[in-house]
Protein backbone atom coordinates (compact mmCIF):
# COMPACT_ATOMS: atom_id res chain seq x y z
CA UNK A 1 0.00 0.00 0.00
CA UNK A 2 1.25 3.48 -0.84
CA UNK A 3 -0.25 6.64 0.66
CA UNK A 4 0.41 10.18 -0.55
CA UNK A 5 -1.02 13.44 0.78
CA UNK A 6 -1.91 15.95 -1.95
CA UNK A 7 -2.24 19.71 -2.03
CA UNK A 8 -0.16 22.36 -0.36
CA UNK A 9 -0.41 22.77 3.42
CA UNK A 10 -2.90 25.53 4.22
CA UNK A 11 -4.70 25.24 0.89
CA UNK A 12 -7.68 23.48 2.43
CA UNK A 13 -7.98 25.92 5.35
CA UNK A 14 -9.44 24.05 8.33
CA UNK A 15 -9.96 20.75 6.50
CA UNK A 16 -7.41 17.95 6.36
CA UNK A 17 -5.65 17.53 3.02
CA UNK A 18 -6.85 14.70 0.76
CA UNK A 19 -4.73 11.58 0.37
CA UNK A 20 -4.28 9.12 -2.47
CA UNK A 21 -4.00 5.46 -1.49
CA UNK A 22 -2.55 2.97 -3.95
CA UNK A 23 -3.39 -0.62 -3.04
CA UNK A 24 -1.09 -3.58 -3.64
CA UNK A 25 -3.92 -5.70 -5.05
CA UNK A 26 -7.33 -5.11 -6.55
CA UNK A 27 -8.83 -7.30 -3.82
CA UNK A 28 -7.48 -4.88 -1.19
CA UNK A 29 -9.18 -2.01 -3.02
CA UNK A 30 -12.51 -3.86 -3.18
CA UNK A 31 -12.32 -4.72 0.51
CA UNK A 32 -11.69 -1.10 1.44
CA UNK A 33 -14.47 0.18 -0.81
CA UNK A 34 -16.99 -2.40 0.45
CA UNK A 35 -16.33 -2.35 4.17
CA UNK A 36 -14.34 0.79 4.85
CA UNK A 37 -16.79 3.26 3.33
CA UNK A 38 -19.49 2.81 5.95
CA UNK A 39 -17.03 2.49 8.81
CA UNK A 40 -15.13 5.67 7.94
CA UNK A 41 -18.19 7.69 6.91
CA UNK A 42 -19.21 7.88 10.57
CA UNK A 43 -15.89 9.64 11.21
CA UNK A 44 -16.33 12.18 8.42
CA UNK A 45 -13.99 10.43 5.98
CA UNK A 46 -15.06 9.86 2.37
CA UNK A 47 -13.62 7.13 0.14
CA UNK A 48 -14.05 7.50 -3.60
CA UNK A 49 -12.50 6.04 -6.74
CA UNK A 50 -10.67 8.51 -8.95
CA UNK A 51 -12.41 8.78 -12.31
CA UNK A 52 -11.58 10.91 -15.32
CA UNK A 53 -13.98 13.66 -16.38
CA UNK A 54 -14.97 11.53 -19.36
CA UNK A 55 -15.80 8.55 -17.12
CA UNK A 56 -17.85 10.76 -14.78
CA UNK A 57 -19.76 12.25 -17.72
CA UNK A 58 -20.47 8.79 -19.15
CA UNK A 59 -21.75 7.54 -15.78
CA UNK A 60 -23.96 10.59 -15.26
CA UNK A 61 -25.40 10.37 -18.79
CA UNK A 62 -26.27 6.70 -18.36
CA UNK A 63 -27.83 7.27 -14.93
CA UNK A 64 -29.95 10.14 -16.29
CA UNK A 65 -31.23 7.73 -18.95
CA UNK A 66 -32.37 5.40 -16.17
CA UNK A 67 -29.55 2.86 -16.43
CA UNK A 68 -27.67 1.43 -13.48
CA UNK A 69 -24.07 2.40 -14.23
CA UNK A 70 -20.73 1.76 -12.55
CA UNK A 71 -17.10 1.23 -13.51
CA UNK A 72 -15.45 -2.13 -13.07
CA UNK A 73 -11.68 -2.28 -12.52
CA UNK A 74 -11.56 1.49 -12.45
Amino acid sequence: MRVQRIGAPGRYRNKPRPIIVEMATFLDKLTLLRFGKDLLRTRGVAIVSELTRRQIKTLNDLREQGHEAYYKNG
